[in-house]
């Protein structure tokens, strides 16, 4: 399944609109570490591979968190269908993506896989691409 989305303009050029392609469309439940390393075997990721992206839709958003020293990166909890998963955006802000996001909103989330091993941790979240 492959689909197509439109990205918020930047301030500067409000005209121009950019394409996000999907590869699936999957629910939380299906992010875990069996799927994570079958995707790994599409690696490396570059020009001409880029990292698989995912449609995560209507999906509860239950908590926003900004974190870092100066609060500059976005984690949202979000869950569905009894499964809760953790996404992550840096340098970003609940009003960075096509849609603002807020805690107790549903949403639409394009993401890829991603495997954390912050403070010696081996974690695996989403990371957050745009918000529709």
């Amino acid at each position: 399944m492959c689909g197509v989305f439109g990205q918020k303009a930047s301030a500067e050029n409000a005209a121009s609109v950019s394409v996000i392609e999907t590869d699936a469309a999957l629910a939380l439940s299906d992010v875990s570490m069996k799927n994570y390393e079958i995707i790994e075997r599409l690696a490396p990721y570059g020009v001409g591979n880029p990292k698989p992206i995912f449609l995560f839709e209507n999906v509860l958003v239950k908590e926003v968190k900004l974190f870092g020293k100066e609060k500059n990166h976005l984690e949202l909890t979000l869950a569905k269908d009894g499964a809760e998963k953790k996404a992550i955006a840096f340098f970003s802000a609940p009003d960075t993506f096509s849609r603002e996001v807020a805690s107790g909103a549903t949403a639409n989330i394009l993401a890829s896989f991603d495997l954390s091993y912050f403070g010696g941790r081996k974690t695996l979240r989403l990371r957050i691409i745009d918000i529709i």
